[in-house]
């Protein structure tokens, strides 16, 4: 009943209550609440991030209301240990029943290529698994963005399918791959991470 409630739980607070788990020695993972609305508002209009991503332009406004209206979703800032936002990752669609969720990560440019987004999901995923109780984990990018192709697999993700055309992109449709992580994966893979 414990993942039950967790996952039904739509508040900040109660991840709050998970914050001190949710770091390591170089970043944090702080629940997002309305002062880091502007940074998440600057990170999805960053044009080296649209590139690499499925964009879908949104205002301000429509971005405070995507806040407001938060359900069935864990989401965090990534932050350096002083609390400088450098991204965000989080969980969403939670299903409480079939315990499974999709999950998103956003790095700040400026903090490519550093590890921080491997260290960030390597807390997400122990949150995810061990705390939520998930089953599977399930996220996907664009089929040609080759770096997140290989760093999803580097983190043991696997391909699920692949989806033609899938997204409407910069004026072309371009295909992508569904990634999963299942939970007695994650298990047997946790020590290797």
């Amino acid at each position: 009943m414990k993942w039950y409630n967790q996952l039904f739980s739509n508040s900040t607070a109660d991840a709050k209550v998970h914050n001190c788990m949710l770091s390591s020695e170089r970043i944090k993972l702080v629940p997002i609440d309305e002062s880091y609305l502007s940074f998440l508002l600057d990170l999805r209009w960053n044009k080296n991030i649209c590139e690499t991503i499925i964009f879908e332009p949104i205002t301000k406004e429509q971005q405070l209301n995507w806040y407001k209206n938060l359900k069935n979703a864990q989401m965090f800032c990534i932050c350096l240990k002083d609390g400088t936002p450098i991204g965000a990752i989080g969980a969403f669609e939670i299903h409480s029943i079939h315990r499974r969720c999709k999950w998103t990560l956003r790095i700040h440019p400026d903090h490519w290529r550093k590890g921080y987004a491997a260290e960030a999901v390597k807390i997400f995923l122990d949150y995810i698994f061990n705390t939520l109780n998930i089953n599977k984990l399930m996220g996907d990018c664009f089929s040609d963005n080759i770096a997140e192709v290989n760093n999803l697999r580097k983190l043991g993700f696997k391909e699920e399918g692949l989806w033609k055309e899938h997204y409407f992109h910069k004026g072309k449709y371009r295909d992508a791959i569904q990634f999963v992580m299942l939970k007695r994966d994650y298990d047997k893979i946790i020590n290797s991470l």
